[in-house]
């Protein structure tokens, strides 16, 4: 019975250890997203209605979105 109990444990963590780790997505995404909002507070970026634009679809899309697939 001990036997089998470490072989189903082995298995299992075998299984385990093919899932990616989703943290370098999740924190590249706020990472880009904070820098993208930094740089049109900042003036990096020349203000404009384009630029707040830019900033809002990239907290969106890829702040938001890729966070959320991450977190699946």
């Amino acid at each position: 019975m001990a036997q089998y109990a470490s072989q189903a444990g082995h298995e299992q963590a075998e299984s385990m250890a093919s899932i990616a780790n989703p943290m370098p997505l999740g924190l590249s995404a706020l990472a880009f997203t904070t820098a993208v909002l930094g740089s049109v507070y900042a003036g990096f970026i020349v203000p404009s209605v384009g630029s707040i634009g830019i900033a809002v679809a990239a907290a969106l899309f890829y702040g938001g979105l890729v966070q959320l697939l991450a977190g699946m």
